[in-house]
């Protein structure tokens, strides 16, 4: 028995569609007791047709013959010519009345050639036994005896479809287990195959054209061997091959002529193996989303892309139409209408792993909404290219297909489109409540035409429908609990986990203890984080401590400070916490993305601080501009890094949903009907084990809600928020570069005024001073001159006191009266530098004092040489000096 529905589906696709055992798996799964009339028409078909050969060999006779099945009313209808006569025969369905047909075509027409009874009673009762025993004979320990025989008497017959629709039981069982694995999340628990492990499929086609054509050059030998045949080997070879176990290869003799048959259409690549190449790509990009996944669990984002669209073009209005309305087509357009939707489906559940409202998102799930909603009623127009609704026309073309495969899958269907309803529900009301959209649906993707379907929706009449079906939804009222910062939700109809709950109050509620909430998160939150651990659950350990490292290093280390900011700043001013914050953001430069509620609160703190206490401000105080600049540039810093942010959502390489840990994203689907409208409601559910069975049937509405009840990160929002601060950046920038030039300009004239006023007071004083000065020097002037003046009147005494005697000196005498004179005239000089010099006073006073003695000296020398003449002469007469004076005068 499977474990879980990710070892089912390996199971289902590791075979090859061209051996036995492939069909064997296809028989064993489909438990429909109706197929014990193809087996009973087609043993019936063979039976007569050897006859008829034989007949034709041995007695030249045509026989004519026909066989109806009434499978309502369990009736067998046998119609044939004797004595061109019709007779008719009727037969119940049961063991008794099978065997006596069997005897009465026998009687009828191989009575004159049968040699032995015991042979056909032995063929009759090996095929009653293949054929009222059908469900036991099937299982899984009695397959092996019978496969062969059920594969030739089940797909012998072309015009039954049985081949077919064995193949879209096979998808559908294939699909439902994949869509189950994405419900459960089971490719975090499991390592999803490669289609190499699974089956080598691109080979299939080579073998299928090489077996095809050895079934050609063997198909007339393999003719010509019946013209030697027996009734009575007939008989003993086909009892042979019922009850015995061969190992006899079906696949050129009874597949391949009817996939040469049903695909005669002259188109190419039309064989239902090709479908297998629809499983290669579905498996690629089953692995391709595993690994994007695991990204998220990863330090390193990194990108992965699904194949473009446009490299496996599926055109699924066609295939639509093709897999509704004809059977034998329809395996292989149900494989490119699965391949489609799996796609779809896997960008959904990477969507509920990245929460983001975008544009292209919100399509999608429009788009997978529409395709998984039933049809509201019966018109052609309504129903037309949705799911739930081909599923319905295969169950009616495809009689034969196990309705439990075709049920479980439409259930599955509808687990799918809950999820995409929440998803879809909660964007809306983040993002899209407001916008006033209609959102066309186009499922293929060739150009648009007039026959095109479009089908126009309203995403109002979406929103309403699905807020109808998620009525007293408690998901629904704890995501808008979070939306709206307000709790009303009891937690105990969650049932939240203790982090969960102080998780909530740090969103919804204002604490001014919130630092302790934080402490309390930390040491909460590490138990339930690892949990789950071990080498199995290698994936889901990675996935929990990633959103355990989320909640510890992204949301504790960023929300302190939303917190702070406030709780604490209020929005106010406070130049301390804005150096804190330009601090800790050059510690995390280029680390990791910072947070889009850390980036969008701070930069409307900034700017609403540099418009209220910088720019309203009637006039900037000392040294404001600069602290004006450090907020401006701050915020210029963290629009680049929401720049950046916004970049790396649109690249679908962010993830910083704050998501509960991995075992606690399980919720039951309990349908309720109110007024026939069906109604969901989802309550957690509490897990003993994270692997689920298929054979567990109250596993089955189990779904895995990723995101839970986080709102998405509004991308729309984002760039809008994004334009309106750049815009308003700008505007800031340009009124405080204006406020600071009028600031600047202002503060340069009353510069220039008090430096016009110092220099005016400067140039008084010194005036003042000069005056001052001049004043002091024209009276040291008038002294020196007055010295001047006195010196030369003693020198100029002195000299006519001493030209007066000259000529009553001797002449020896008159040599030393000269150089006197000269001296003194010396002395004159020396007397004048010294005064008009601006020498030390005190130095200019003492050599005055010094010259005046020797001058002092001179005279009192010229004196004494003067009185010493007298004495010395002999006194002249007086006419002759009064002579001199006379001509001195």
């Amino acid at each position: 028995m499977a474990q879980s529905y990710y070892e089912q589906f390996k199971d289902l696709v590791k075979c090859s569609p061209l051996e036995n055992r492939f069909y064997e798996k296809l028989i064993r799964n489909n438990f429909n007791r109706r197929r014990r009339y193809v087996v009973f028409k087609n043993l019936t078909e063979e039976l007569l047709n050897t006859i008829s050969v034989i007949k034709i060999t041995l007695e030249g006779e045509i026989i004519n013959t026909s066989i109806a099945v009434d499978e309502q009313e369990g009736k067998i209808t046998w119609v044939r010519n004797e004595l061109n006569e019709e007779k008719t025969d009727s037969y119940f369905f049961d063991y008794y009345n099978i065997r006596r047909f069997f005897h009465d075509v026998a009687d009828a027409y191989a009575k004159s050639f049968m040699l032995d009874n015991e042979n056909l009673e032995k063929y009759i009762e090996a095929c009653c036994n293949l054929i009222f025993n059908y469900n036991d004979n099937i299982k899984e320990e009695n397959l092996g005896k019978y496969s062969s025989a059920y594969i030739k008497y089940l797909y012998r017959n072309p015009d039954e479809g049985v081949v077919q629709t064995d193949y879209l039981d096979f998808l559908a069982l294939l699909f439902n287990n994949l869509c189950q694995s994405l419900l459960k999340g089971e490719y975090l628990t499991y390592d999803i195959p490669k289609s190499s492990e699974c089956g080598n499929y691109n080979q299939v086609d080579q073998k299928y054209n090489k077996i095809r054509k050895y079934n050609i050059e063997n198909k007339q030998y393999e003719a010509g061997d019946s013209n030697n045949l027996t009734f009575d080997q007939f008989l003993t070879d086909t009892t042979d091959f019922i009850t015995k176990k061969t190992n006899v290869n079906l696949i050129n003799s009874i597949i391949l002529p009817l996939i040469d048959r049903s695909t005669d259409t002259g188109e190419k690549d039309e064989h239902p193996f090709n479908m297998y190449l629809n499983i290669d790509r579905m498996l690629y990009d089953y692995q391709v989303f595993n690994e994007k996944v695991k990204s998220y669990s990863e330090a390193k984002r990194h990108q992965h892309h699904f194949e473009e669209d446009d490299k496996y073009p599926i055109d699924y209005e066609k295939e639509y139409i093709s897999c509704s309305r004809t059977l034998l087509a329809a395996p292989m357009a149900f494989a490119n209408i699965m391949e489609y939707l799996f796609r779809l489906l896997l960008e959904m559940c990477l969507i509920d792993h990245n929460y983001i409202a975008s544009d292209k998102n919100f399509k999608l799930l429009m788009k997978l909404h529409s395709l998984l909603s039933p049809a509201p009623d019966s018109s052609a127009e309504n129903t037309a290219y949705r799911f739930p609704d081909l599923l319905e026309s295969i169950k009616r073309n495809a009689p034969y297909i196990n309705q439990d495969h075709v049920a479980n899958l439409k259930e599955t269907i509808r687990l799918l489109k809950i999820k995409t309803d929440i998803l879809l529900l909660k964007m809306w009301e983040k993002t899209y409540k407001n916008e006033h959209m209609t959102y066309t649906a186009r499922y293929g993707n060739d150009a648009e035409t007039e026959t095109s379907y479009k089908s126009e929706y309203p995403c109002f009449d979406i929103e309403k429908e699905i807020r109808r079906q998620f009525e007293a939804n408690y998901i629904d009222d704890r995501f808008n609990d979070l939306l709206n910062k307000t709790i009303c939700t009891q937690e105990d109809k969650l049932a939240f986990n203790q982090y969960e709950t102080i998780f909530t109050r740090l969103i919804c509620e204002s604490q001014t203890d919130y630092r302790a909430l934080f402490a309390d998160l930390e040491r909460i939150i590490e138990q339930p984080a690892y949990e789950i651990s071990g080498k199995k659950y290698y994936n889901v350990y990675n996935y929990n401590n990633v959103i355990y490292l989320n909640f510890i290093y992204h949301f504790g280390k960023y929300g302190r400070y939303i917190k702070k900011l406030k709780t604490d700043i209020k929005g106010k001013r406070n130049d301390e916490y804005l150096e804190d914050v330009d601090h800790f953001i050059k510690q995390n430069d280029g680390k990791d993305m910072l947070s889009c509620a850390f980036i969008i609160k701070h930069i409307k703190w900034l700017l609403d601080v540099l418009e209220s206490s910088f720019i309203n401000k009637a006039k900037f105080e000392d040294g404001n501009y600069d602290t004006g600049f450090k907020y401006l540039r701050l915020a210029e810093i963290l629009l680049k890094h929401f720049e950046k942010l916004i970049a790396s959502i649109e690249a679908d390489t962010y993830c910083m949903n704050y998501s509960s840990f991995f075992q606690d994203c399980f919720f039951c689907n309990e349908l309720e009907k109110t007024k026939g409208i069906e109604k969901c409601k989802l309550k957690r559910s509490k897990l003993k084990k994270i692997t689920f069975s298929p054979e567990d049937k109250n596993s089955k509405n189990i779904i895995f809600i990723s995101s839970t009840w986080q709102p998405p990160v509004d991308l729309v929002n984002l760039k809008r928020r994004y334009s309106a601060f750049s815009s308003r950046i700008q505007l800031l920038t340009t009124d405080f570069y204006h406020k600071y030039y009028q600031h600047f300009i202002t503060l340069q004239e009353t510069n220039l005024k008090n430096i016009k006023k110092e220099t005016e007071t400067n140039l008084d004083e010194k005036v003042k001073s000069l005056t001052q000065e001049m004043k002091v020097q024209l009276t040291d002037n008038k002294r020196e001159t007055v010295q001047i003046l006195g010196i030369f009147a003693a020198f100029l005494a002195i000299a006519t006191i001493s030209m007066e005697k000259i000529g009553d000196i001797a002449s020896s005498d008159t040599i030393s009266l000269i150089f006197g004179i000269c001296t003194c005239f010396g002395y004159f000089i020396i007397l004048l530098q010294l005064i008009t010099r601006n020498t030390n006073k005190i130095v200019t006073t003492i050599i005055i004092a010094i010259l005046t003695g020797l001058l002092l000296y001179c005279t009192f020398f010229i004196r004494n040489g003067e009185q010493y003449s007298k004495e010395s002469r002999p006194e002249q007469p007086e006419r002759t000096h009064i002579s001199i004076h006379n001509n001195m005068q």
